[in-house]
């Protein structure tokens, strides 16, 4: 990682070359030195390595982790938050690409407010007159965290405060974002980014309904809250 850079973005993958090429097309299209990209090579099948390898040629800001084996998501992206050396990191899902200047207002936002801990968007707030918000430290801040983050991409988290001795040990636990997403607001405020998202690639899966997820998230309520999960 070059000494410039202050915004890791973290990428986990498994088995999607194509998308996965599609989505670092995208990014690396931005050129600020500060942003740079991690990607977490979940043991995959296909041609992941060759893609990001190819990558790596055109862009030196771009790392590469191949997994020995596969840790499944909660392991995987647990070891991209111990590697990550800058001072701040952004989750971003391998099938997502980037709508507006998201990565350099998450620098912003960390850099001008030193008590925010966590930032993230809830992906449809478009044409609002302001670029961001941020809420009261402790509860305010919590249950704006919560609500946005069963989407995972963009979730960003500022490393100094970032602690994991709590994190799921479980490899199958879901949601697995919340365990520093709730040390992180306890004692620091979360922000929100408007008029930026992220946009799912068109060959990737389809994006959830809204019934749908609903659906989902009651199937997978009881597990969620699992003390073995925690």
């Amino acid at each position: 990682m070059n000494k410039t850079c202050l915004l890791t973005v973290i990428i986990p993958t498994y088995n999607r070359a194509p998308e996965l090429k599609k989505t670092l097309k995208s990014f690396i299209r931005n050129k600020n030195p500060k942003i740079c990209f991690l990607i977490l090579n979940n043991s995959s099948t296909d041609n992941t390595t060759d893609v990001v390898k190819s990558y790596i040629k055109k862009d030196n800001r771009i790392k590469l982790i191949n997994n020995k084996k596969n840790l499944g998501v909660a392991l995987s992206l647990k070891l991209g938050l111990e590697k990550f050396k800058t001072p701040f990191c952004t989750i971003i899902s391998d099938q997502y690409i980037l709508v507006g200047n998201y990565f350099e207002w998450v620098i912003k936002i960390f850099m001008n407010n030193k008590k925010v801990n966590n930032v993230h968007h809830d992906n449809s707030n478009d044409n609002n007159q302001k670029h961001y918000q941020i809420y009261r430290e402790g509860l305010e801040s919590a249950t704006k965290a919560f609500n946005f983050a069963s989407f995972i991409s963009g979730l960003s988290f500022r490393k100094s405060n970032l602690r994991l001795s709590n994190y799921p040990k479980n490899p199958k636990a879901i949601y697995i974002q919340l365990s520093p997403i709730i040390h992180l607001t306890k004692k620091g405020k979360f922000a929100q980014i408007y008029n930026c998202k992220f946009k799912i690639l068109k060959k990737a899966l389809k994006p959830l309904t809204r019934k749908l997820e609903l659906k989902m998230m009651k199937e997978l309520s009881a597990r969620q809250s699992r003390p073995s999960d925690w």
